[in-house]
């Protein structure tokens, strides 16, 4: 025989597992939307610019998902307390191409003083893109593209020290430079 407390606490425990059984057979008929729901689609961010993907210091592949106003990555999309801003999706960045804005290192001709031997530094041919004014200023980037997508206070003009070897390179009939 049972007491009258364990009676009611038998009856509290069943009551409770009825409850959880409701609350799992209720969680487990509620599914997320598929990619392909209308919802979805609308809340998928759009892909990032070119700028954007060469900007953001994110990796792709781990946190595909950029909050341009902080330039925050994730690995799942923002929400918009999370994010209170734009967002962009970086998956597709290997297809982005530069538009005409976006400028590049590749190219362009440093000064003399850069390419002279007692330069204070310059960049070697793997890295061939130095940063030429600005906090990051003699700084090599093996990324064409990459000084001139970050803000001028961080380096406000680059060159290609490749053009250094043709500035020295000997002209005239006189490939050797001898006569």
């Amino acid at each position: 025989m049972s007491t009258p407390r364990q009676r009611s606490a038998l009856l509290r425990g069943a009551a409770v597992g009825a409850v959880l059984l409701a609350g799992v057979v209720v969680v487990a008929t509620v599914r997320a939307p598929s990619a392909a729901s209308p919802a979805a689609l609308a809340a998928a961010p759009e892909a990032c610019s070119f700028e954007l993907c060469e900007a953001s210091g994110c990796d792709a592949a781990l946190n595909p998902h950029l909050c341009v106003a902080t330039g925050g990555c994730s690995a799942t999309p923002w929400s918009a307390k999370g994010c209170s801003g734009e967002t962009c999706s970086l998956g597709a960045c290997d297809q982005q191409a530069p538009d005409d804005r976006a400028g590049s290192c590749e190219h362009v001709a440093c000064p003399a003083a850069r390419c002279a031997p007692d330069a204070q530094q310059r960049c070697g041919a793997t890295q061939p893109f130095q940063c030429l004014g600005g906090s990051a200023n003699l700084g090599c980037s093996a990324d064409a593209f990459g000084w001139v997508l970050v803000v001028e206070t961080m380096c406000a003009a680059c060159c290609d020290t490749r053009s250094c070897a043709t500035a020295a390179a000997p002209s005239g009939g006189d490939p050797a430079g001898t006569g």
